[in-house]
């Protein structure tokens, strides 16, 4: 029962962090390139808080593998703590802060997906987020086109997502999921195979640049690793934080601001 409990959390949380649904149902005409992340949403608040006190109920049953885990990653410990005092000398303290904080509850959530689930468990569960968000996108797209295409541009599919550079990077990263999944023993391949295509089909309804040089890129590098005969778990990784890496760095448009005030001085 914990483990349903447990896995059926994790997708939420995945699907949270994704933006998938919440931002769009809360305010779906706003503007990303003016949109301010740090700005008073009361739901969006209420189900972030929701998702830190669960994550950290979990966290503290994975308590001495995330200690040992951050241990040996010194690294990313100095860059948390550097964004933590970076707050001191920001011309926005306070926002800073908070932006800091959210940035050790996101990464708490990555380090516990990784000590918590093996590699073939964490491919799963984003291969369940994928199917829900995507799925969810073509039934906004169809069901309620107001909700569902970008506003200034009506040709252009966002799906569930508030824009359609976010879809189409999620929608590249389940292609890539989506493969996966299908090359697994006693996997239902015809099933992964029809998830492919209608990924595709995301992506090219989204209209997003970005999201076909993700997939090219990850075709490359994949044919690269392929002709030196790696394991297919280290292809699996490498594609996953190429693609993860675009759409989490690159899809957060409307962060590029918070961050400069984060980690600059004055």
């Amino acid at each position: 029962m914990r483990n349903i409990v447990e896995k059926s959390f994790v997708v939420f949380a995945l699907l949270f962090f994704a933006d998938a649904a919440l931002s769009l149902v809360t305010n779906p005409h706003r503007d990303l390139d003016m949109f301010d992340p740090m700005a008073s949403d009361p739901v969006k608040s209420a189900v972030a808080l929701s998702v830190y006190l669960v994550l950290l109920a979990f966290g503290l049953l994975q308590y001495n593998a995330l200690i040992a885990a951050f241990q040996r990653n010194k690294l990313l410990v100095s860059l948390l703590l550097l964004s933590v005092v970076s707050a001191s000398w920001s011309p926005e303290p306070a926002s800073s802060a908070k932006r800091a904080v959210l940035l050790l509850a996101t990464t708490l959530f990555g380090a516990y997906f990784a000590v918590r689930f093996e590699p073939l468990e964490q491919l799963k569960l984003l291969a369940v987020t994928m199917v829900i968000a995507i799925g969810a996108s073509f039934a906004c797209a169809l069901c309620i086109p107001a909700y569902g295409t970008q506003p200034e541009l009506r040709v252009a599919w966002r799906g569930s997502f508030s824009h359609k550079n976010q879809l189409g990077r999620f929608a590249a990263l389940g292609v890539i999921v989506f493969f996966f999944m299908s090359k697994q023993p006693r996997s239902r391949s015809w099933f992964w195979n029809t998830a492919i295509v209608f990924a595709l089909g995301a992506v090219v309804l989204s209209r997003s640049a970005g999201a076909v040089v993700v997939l090219v890129a990850v075709g490359v590098v994949f044919m690269v690793l392929r002709l030196f005969r790696l394991p297919q778990r280290f292809r699996i990784e490498a594609a996953l934080h190429i693609a993860g890496a675009r759409y989490w760095c690159g899809g957060a448009h409307g962060w590029k601001h918070g961050v400069r005030i984060q980690i600059a001085g004055p």
